[in-house]
């Protein structure tokens, strides 16, 4: 099946109300006067300081079963995850990218591994592993409250622009209410380890490791335009 029809196939059997899963929100970073991740992320990291003591037990009960209470809050801590994550995305494509770089530069959060584990509905682990980056270099970082070495700032800031490029693709190739129903997330979250034919049958997250390799990702997105959601 090539990748333009997959689209279509995964828009239809991931639509946005079909997951409910949920995974610990990020903490809150801390920022400079005047830093880019400030703007970036606005408020979505000052939501709840508990990631660092919760993650594990969060990560397993979002795992688990979806009734009663605990089922309701992590509903709730998804959908938040969500609408940070799509503003996030929408941010990072209005960015001009001299200031995109400049973010990289400035060096970029950890918190933000945290926030796409819960928007994509999975866990950290698995984030850390699309991402390629160790969960030692992951947590100690984290502890320190300091942002992640430049390469791996550099795929994060890759798997962004991706969703980024499909936000803005889908907006501008999908009718209005078939877009704001598309599991941006999770189509995403499949489509980024799946070995791609155009890619020689690597995934693209394996492509997220260099600049040049993001820009023939996303290079592919623009081509396969016609597959998605219309």
């Amino acid at each position: 099946m090539s990748s333009a029809s997959s689209v279509t196939t995964s828009a239809r059997r991931h639509p946005a109300t079909s997951r409910a899963a949920a995974r610990p929100e990020p903490s809150s970073p801390s920022f400079a006067p005047g830093s880019h991740w400030a703007h970036l992320l606005g408020s979505v990291g000052s939501r709840n300081q508990n990631r660092r003591a919760g993650g594990g037990a969060a990560d397993a009960a979002g795992a688990g079963g979806a009734g009663g209470a605990a089922g309701t809050v992590s509903a709730k801590t998804h959908q938040a995850a969500v609408d940070g994550f799509r503003a996030l995305t929408a941010r990072i494509g209005e960015f001009e990218p001299v200031r995109l770089y400049d973010a990289v530069e400035e060096g970029v959060p950890t918190v933000l591994v945290s926030l796409m584990a819960s928007a994509f509905s999975t866990t950290t682990a698995r984030m850390l592993s699309l991402l390629d980056i160790s969960e030692t270099t992951f947590r100690r970082k984290e502890e320190a409250n300091e942002p992640f070495p430049a390469v791996a700032g550099h795929r994060v800031m890759g798997l962004l622009r991706v969703a980024s490029a499909l936000r803005r693709l889908l907006k501008e190739s999908g009718d209005p209410k078939e877009v704001e129903s598309f599991d941006l997330e999770g189509w995403v979250s499949e489509w980024i380890a799946q070995p791609q034919p155009e890619l020689g049958g690597r995934p693209p997250a394996e492509l997220l490791r260099n600049p040049e390799g993001q820009r023939v990702v996303e290079q592919l997105l623009e081509r396969m335009r016609g597959g998605l959601p219309a």
